[in-house]
């Protein structure tokens, strides 16, 4: 819109000039002007004060106007704003809201309780740090009034509260986002990882010493196990102490599982790491299938021979290559093969025999007994020597991997759900970095497992919003759309008679986000007050 003056002939014949607004409108592939207000004559504006009493009106209606004024004035605050509005949109979309909502209602305090759940799992995206310093974050660093009652306390009620009804929480989100009930067939990965542990709860059970997949084996530990579906998205957070095996904890899983959704046929995919004879044994006393990851060094000379070998290999993909091998053992084997990564393993040996040969030249007997790892690449008959003979057999392993199935799917499929596992492995590192789960402080053992289980939501809502964004363009990077959200904040500033609250203008790309969600971008005024005078207050 624009102003235009519009000259009009009278009929006593003299000019008059007329202010106006008007607008340009493409009508018929036309552009044509619309008026859209008519302010009144030009000769009134020169020979009175019109003009001023006008501008004075219009002025408390304009919003650019209150802006360029109150940038003159204090600003009390900014806050974190555009990010909760957008975790908040998935965390209702994955009936988050509801759910709790419904386990909540009859409690004292419902609404504080869910709000504080809510804001540790925010929390955790945002700014990751302790229960006590997450609820001074709430207070005064987030602009959202339904947080302004929330106090520690309710944080750590909410934790009760989660430990007593995790089992059921992941009983409803598993089926939601499974749909086992009207699915004949599912796929479900599982994995784990240690989480190290650096407060003072000597007496929860829970914390063990154990294999640490942190390098961290000075410390006590728990293991956290996570179930996910084939499209990536995580339905389960198992907890275990930290001296339980992988062995160990798959099957507890699957015995879980059984019971708690009374699952038909179901697909299990997991790591090598996972598989035993016992373990075996029992996928099929229960019926389930399998994908599983097995050790190529278990078999003999001949079956070596014969799962590895390239021959009848048929590609998947150009970095996937699988054939099908029946061995007189019940399941069918799998063999993969990335020509990429076999390339690159036979870079590493080359590298790897030149490091041995300087080694073997400047290292002692002594010094082998202690470094072991290289022991069975090296003969100690005489003279220390390389044995070339072993280091050639390594490249039969190059590039390949095995997979144990007793499930009806095609080879191709069995190769790639297995590749599927690295979603998990994702999963971990976000857990580990992003959302910083570890270190824990807490001392009771249910407020370590509801820690985690916060961690397991936030990741929840990541993955979530990772998706959505993925679905509007593919090319668009997670963090760079998640960060310029963050920049949007909300900013309180004051003068003596008025206090208002505005939002920052939206950062490169942050509009992905609200576009992803289906999230309405909010006003740029939040929040305008007339504020008392200090006479009439006194007054």
């Amino acid at each position: 819109m624009f102003a235009r003056i519009k000259k009009v002939k009278t009929s006593s014949g003299k000019i008059r000039e007329y202010l106006l607004i008007v607008e340009n409108k493409r009508v018929q592939g036309k552009v044509r002007q619309r008026i859209v207000a008519n302010i009144g004559r030009l000769d009134l504006f020169r020979n009175t004060n019109i003009a001023d009493v006008l501008m004075d009106k219009i002025k408390e209606y304009a919003k650019a106007s209150k802006l360029m004024d109150m940038a003159k004035s204090k600003c009390e605050w900014s806050k974190e704003y555009g990010v909760v509005i957008i975790l908040r949109k998935l965390w209702e979309d994955l009936g988050l809201e509801e759910l709790f909502s419904r386990y909540l209602k009859k409690h004292k305090y419902s609404s504080r309780l869910k709000e504080g759940i809510f804001g540790m799992v925010v929390s955790r995206l945002i700014m990751p740090t302790s229960e006590n310093a997450t609820s001074s974050w709430v207070n005064h660093d987030v602009y959202e009034p339904l947080w302004d009652k929330i106090g520690l306390q309710h944080l750590y009620r909410g934790l009760d509260f989660i430990s007593r009804h995790k089992s059921d929480f992941e009983k409803e989100l598993f089926s939601k986002a499974t749909d086992l009930f009207s699915q004949e067939l599912d796929i479900v990965m599982f994995d784990t990882t240690s989480i190290k542990y650096w407060g003072e709860g000597e007496h929860a059970g829970i914390l063990q010493r154990g294999y640490s997949k942190e390098k961290r084996g000075d410390l006590k530990q728990v293991i956290v196990g996570i179930l996910m579906t084939k499209d990536g998205i995580p339905v389960g957070c198992e907890i275990f102490p930290g001296n339980t095996s992988d062995l160990k904890s798959f099957i507890q899983v699957v015995e879980k599982l059984k019971e708690r959704y009374k699952i038909g046929k179901l697909i299990w995919v997991a790591d090598r790491g996972m598989v035993s004879q016992p373990n075996i044994d029992k996928l099929n006393e229960l019926n389930q299938e399998y994908i599983l990851g097995v050790r190529m060094r278990q078999f003999n000379k001949e079956k070596r021979q014969e799962l590895l070998s390239l021959n009848k290999m048929w590609p998947v993909r150009d970095d996937l290559y699988v054939k099908e091998v029946k061995l007189k053992e019940k399941g069918r084997y799998i063999v993969c093969y990335n020509p990429k990564e076999a390339e690159h393993e036979f870079e590493k040996r080359r590298f790897f025999k030149l490091h041995l040969r300087n080694k073997i030249n400047k290292s002692g007997t002594k010094e082998w007994i202690i470094k072991n790892g290289y022991k069975k690449y090296v003969d100690f008959e005489g003279d220390i020597t390389l044995n070339e003979e072993k280091l050639r057999d390594e490249s039969q392993y190059d590039g390949k991997w095995v997979l144990l199935t007793n499930s009806s799917l095609h080879s191709r499929d069995v190769a790639l759900y297995y590749k599927g596992l690295w979603q998990i492995e994702a999963c971990f590192r976000d857990m580990k970095q992003d959302l910083e789960t570890s270190p824990i402080y807490h001392y009771k053992e249910r407020r370590i497992i509801a820690h985690i289980f916060v961690s397991f939501l936030s990741l929840l809502l990541k993955i979530s919003l990772k998706k959505k964004i993925k679905q509007i363009e593919k090319s668009a990077s997670y963090t760079e759309i998640f960060n310029a959200v963050k920049d949007i904040k909300a900013v309180k500033l004051t003068e003596d008679s008025q206090e208002i609250i505005f939002r920052t203008e939206f950062p490169h790309k942050a509009h992905l986000a609200f576009k992803a969600t289906g999230t309405a971008p909010p006003p740029h005024i939040i929040s305008y007050k007339q504020r008392q005078s200090v006479v009439s207050r006194q007054g």
